[in-house]
């Protein structure tokens, strides 16, 4: 692995806007989620923990919830410790010569590490990996209509048309965008819809059976709560 991240410009963007919040104002935010009763698996179940703590600042709770568990998932994936995280942040931030900003980044660097490393940050971070841990990962679906004419014998009129649909899949895999097209007929329309709806209602069926057992859950792109 490099020294350094080549960090994008809205990575760049939100580490800025984390950093310039300063030591004061990061250890409130880390007061505020030690002291909470709430067991956060979310980044939305964070964000609403911060946000109190930042409520005359342009900074939002959802910048601040989105650099640290970004950190956090980078941490687990890459298999390094926040220590080695912050050395080569800092690396891309010399490399990048932000002038006037390496020594704001040095009076919030240990901050910034000491909420990195809270467990309810590292369980969102853990939570968030687990779900998206797949080789391909759904980007869009639809289902396009094409009506195809169907000629005379001599070519020079429409006797009839036929209406098919197609099954469009966009997916990601191993960071590239793949596409997938499937013809489908009504039945099998009436076929999905009806596994859509039956994977929905299992879906509520184990998170109410995890809520039972006292085990916080979320359903994978829908916030808790959201349940019909």
């Amino acid at each position: 692995m490099p020294s350094h991240f080549n960090l994008k410009e809205h990575q760049r963007r939100d580490l800025t806007s984390l950093v310039s919040l300063g030591p004061e104002r990061l250890d409130e935010i880390r007061v505020a989620i030690e002291r909470s009763q709430e067991a956060p698996l979310t980044p939305s179940e964070i964000e609403s923990i911060i946000d109190p703590t930042l409520k005359d600042l342009e900074v939002t709770g959802e910048i601040v919830t989105r650099v640290l568990v970004s950190m956090a998932i980078t941490c687990r994936t890459a298999r390094i410790s926040t220590a080695e995280l912050m050395d080569r942040l800092q690396a891309s931030i010399t490399s990048e010569s932000a002038k006037g900003y390496e020594a704001e980044w040095s009076k919030a660097r240990k901050h910034i590490e000491s909420l990195i490393d809270l467990a309810p940050i590292r369980r969102v971070a853990k939570a968030l990996d687990l779900s998206y841990d797949h080789e391909n990962l759904l980007s869009s679906t639809r289902i396009l209509c094409d009506v195809r004419p169907v000629f005379s014998d001599d070519d020079a009129e429409i006797s009839g048309a036929v209406v098919m649909q197609t099954l469009s899949l966009e997916y990601r895999r191993n960071g590239r965008t793949m596409t997938l097209s499937l013809a489908v007929d009504s039945e099998d329309i009436e076929k999905l819809s009806a596994e859509c709806e039956r994977a929905r209602k299992k879906a509520f069926s184990a998170r109410r059976k995890m809520d039972a057992c006292h085990i916080t859950s979320f359903i994978v792109g829908e916030e808790k709560g959201n349940e019909k």
